[in-house]
């Protein structure tokens, strides 16, 4: 959600920018190229990352351009808007961020799905996080062990 939201918010004000003067399709295309450098040229980066590098191309290119009609205030309130929609995002995505870790279970009794509670209740109490969910991901019945990914808020 975060690359959503902070690209879509670098293209409106890109486009924005793009109504008051005309680019040739060169500017475009350069744009493009940028990203097909970075993407495909160097280390991957993660599309988190990929949107950060977008939105300082964007800020950068929205700083450039010299446009008689968008005086400082203005290009002062979308820098603003972009630094702070960005922190916003920013925050709730580390709000909302969960770790996994795959563990092996033995008890397979608290498998079931009216045992989930209880399923949860000892996975906490062995590893002292507070588990969230269970994702169970392979059941060996002659070892008797299971194969679980535990989800747990960083």
């Amino acid at each position: 959600m975060f690359t959503f939201y902070l690209i879509g918010i670098m293209v409106f004000f890109l486009s924005t920018i793009m109504n008051f003067v005309s680019f040739s399709i060169t500017f475009g295309v350069g744009l493009f190229a940028i990203f097909a450098v970075l993407r495909f040229r160097t280390t991957n980066f993660g599309v988190k990352d990929m949107a950060y590098i977008f939105a300082a191309i964007g800020i950068s290119v929205l700083n450039a351009i010299i446009l008689r009609p968008l005086v400082f205030e203005s290009r002062l309130v979308m820098n603003i808007l972009i630094i702070l929609s960005t922190f916003i995002l920013e925050e709730i995505a580390r709000k909302n961020t969960y770790r996994s870790h795959r563990i092996t279970f033995e008890n397979l009794e608290l498998l079931r799905p009216e045992n989930q509670q209880k399923l949860l209740e000892e996975i906490s109490a062995r590893s002292g996080r507070n588990i969230l969910r269970v994702k169970i991901l392979k059941v060996d019945y002659k070892k008797e062990t299971a194969d679980l990914d535990i989800f747990f808020k960083v």
